[in-house]
């Protein structure tokens, strides 16, 4: 295979298992854009640390290296990090006391510091949908509440909070997952809301994080793979240009860096309208995905890679698409070296933080609260 290295750059790969493997370096090789680790690839900090650096090596110093870290169940580091309780649980605590909304921010920094401790670049959070579906399978006690304006304003200070640690956030899952029936990971959930209703629940958090400044609001946005009847009725909003361009670049002016789901996901994958993986990935990043993650199969990564390839060889994909999502690609690895060449104050918690951990089931590490690498 002899994809560029630019079309490569725009996926996010899974890597084996906790150290790498052939087939992980021959696909980091290729210069990838990201990778994202799972409990597969952790262990302890320090191979953690020593699987990213390893990565580096192959995929080059600029990677983007993401985990999912959002606090309760959804936590792919546990053994020498901090555990963090559901954000469920911290939105019903600042909803009985609004004063303590500075603990969303606090959580936000203990968790950022970890990541970066470790050489992490981005968390696959703040979770951003809203939890008025009870029944939802997938989302639940991930969700900082049902009401919209609380998920904003907490979703804003757990923001600002990982960014203040020099970590990229990535709020998820546009333009909303909460109030499905279905789990994307095994099948393609639908919304039939009406557009009114969608501008007042589930768009309303993205809407008020994307429009902060850009060292306070997300710097990236994750793809629902749900269809949203009153957007289009046929293509989940990972694969929709009506959501990535109308909705969320035109309507809502966000400018930084647009990643799907897994695209391996059931929903995606067994879609055979659309190709599955391999012809999701092409359509996705021409209705405007700038990053497409594939994170278990080898041979998907390479077929997927060499499709974008083909897809812009003949056109498919025009260069202009495939140059606006490289230049975003760009501007998150400049906030990176921005954030990591800045001064980072340390992490110093206050009492109230410190309750709210130790009120809850969460087992943590280092109570010290230092850096656990380095």
């Amino acid at each position: 295979m002899d994809s560029p290295p630019s079309v490569a750059s725009l996926f996010c790969v899974g890597l084996s298992g906790l150290v790498l493997s052939d087939e992980d370096k021959r696909v980091l090789s290729l210069g990838v854009g990201g990778i994202v680790l799972f409990s597969r690839n952790v262990d302890t900090p320090e191979q953690v640390a020593m699987l990213i650096e390893e990565a580096r090596g192959y995929a080059g110093d600029e990677v983007l290296a993401s985990v999912d870290q959002e606090g309760g169940n959804v936590a792919r580091l546990e053994k020498g990090f901090q555990r963090i309780p559901t954000m469920r649980t911290l939105g019903e605590v600042i909803a009985q006391d609004p004063d303590k909304l500075s603990i969303a921010y606090e959580v936000g920094q203990c968790l950022g510091q970890d990541l970066r401790g470790v050489g992490f670049d981005m968390d696959f959070a703040p979770v951003l949908d809203v939890d008025t579906n009870p029944d939802n399978p997938v989302i639940g006690d991930r969700s900082i509440s049902n009401d919209p304006k609380l998920v904003a304003k907490v979703g804003q200070q757990l923001i600002a909070g990982l960014q203040s640690q020099g970590i990229v956030a990535c709020g998820k899952h546009f333009p909303g997952h909460g109030d499905t029936q279905q789990d994307s990971h095994f099948e393609l959930p639908r919304l039939p809301h009406a557009m009114d209703r969608m501008e007042e629940i589930e768009l309303y958090p993205f809407a008020h994080v994307v429009g902060e400044d850009a060292k306070q609001g997300a710097l990236a946005i994750m793809t629902a793979h749900v269809v949203f009847d009153a957007i289009h009725n046929e293509m989940p909003g990972t694969l929709c240009p009506e959501v990535l361009t109308d909705r969320l670049r035109k309507a809502m002016e966000f400018e930084g860096l647009c990643i799907s789901d897994c695209m391996e996901m059931k929903a995606i994958a067994d879609g055979a309208f659309w190709g599955g993986t391999v012809g999701a990935c092409v359509r996705g990043i021409g209705a405007g995905l700038d990053m497409a993650l594939v994170c278990h199969t080898h041979e998907v990564m390479h077929a997927s890679i060499d499709a974008v390839d083909a897809a812009l060889k003949d056109n498919t994909l025009s260069e202009a698409r495939v140059a606006q999502a490289l230049a975003r690609l760009e501007r998150a690895r400049g906030f990176r070296r921005e954030l990591r060449n800045s001064t980072i104050a340390p992490f110093e918690p206050s009492d109230a933080f410190r309750q709210f951990i130790g009120s809850s089931t969460a087992t943590g590490a280092d109570p010290t609260w230092e850096t656990v690498v380095g």
